[in-house]
């Protein structure tokens, strides 16, 4: 799993640095500056062709994930169980963790490496910048969907709108009182009232939330970008500071 989130992800940091030859070897010897123009060229195409493949298949309401592309019979008879009878909660807690238990945390850095794109070539902005309002409107939402100002979620979904590729997270809809054991929650929220989200959410999605807002801030000179930018950080770590550093 952490291999195809590297694959998907990974590309994206990458790209601040090689996606454009202007950005390097600005301080360098003229064989310098060409070294690093080659090296840029030599990885701009791949670069943009993982790119490209991330948003084609590994987001889900605009955060990061990977896909198993089961559907809900499938994912008991690969497990060879006849169905959520054979179940129990432990199973179905780190079952129902592979796909996204990570996701806040990737979306972070994917946010991070869309910024050094924005940074690395200008040429590229305009396709950039609606990936990056996308991303903190995903963000946004992982916010907002758990009811307490400041926390997030990992992951959410709206029920009867499963991504696909993820359709194994119907279990949770159908079986809360299992799903609940897993960390899953209904959204408290009226806005969100028909979608759930997973919780226990861990320090290092935040670490990794908070690299994507920081450098989002520090490379995209947009105003409005950076006041939301702003605006997330200060409430999230404003939050954590209240809670004595204890994520609920």
């Amino acid at each position: 799993m952490m291999r195809r989130y590297s694959r998907a992800v990974g590309c994206c940091l990458i790209a601040g640095v090689l996606v454009s030859g202007e950005g390097l070897g600005q301080t360098g010897t003229e064989g310098e500056d060409r070294g690093a123009a080659s090296v840029a060229g030599d990885y701009e195409e791949k670069v943009l062709a993982l790119e490209e493949r991330l948003e084609r298949g590994f987001l889900a309401n605009g955060t990061v994930v990977t896909r198993d592309s089961l559907s809900v019979p499938e994912y008991f008879s690969r497990r060879n169980m006849p169905g959520i009878a054979s179940y129990n909660a432990e199973t179905l807690f780190w079952d129902l963790e592979g796909t996204h238990v990570d996701s806040a945390l990737w979306t972070g850095v994917y946010l991070a490496g869309e910024s050094f794109h924005w940074a690395a070539a200008p040429g590229d902005r305009a396709r950039v910048l609606p990936r990056i309002t996308r991303l903190l409107d995903a963000i946004d939402r992982l916010f907002a969907v758990t009811g307490v100002p400041g926390f997030m979620a990992r992951f959410a979904f709206e029920a009867g709108r499963i991504p696909e590729g993820m359709e194994h997270l119907e279990l949770v809809t159908t079986h809360p009182e299992i799903a609940f054991q897993g960390s899953w929650r209904r959204s408290p929220v009226a806005r969100y009232a028909t979608w759930y989200f997973k919780g226990r959410t861990s320090r290092d999605q935040y670490a990794g939330l908070l690299f994507g807002l920081a450098a989002c801030y520090r490379n995209v000179e947009v105003a409005s970008v950076r006041g939301r930018v702003r605006e997330r950080i200060l409430s999230t770590v404003d939050a954590l500071i209240a809670n004595d550093w204890k994520i609920p």
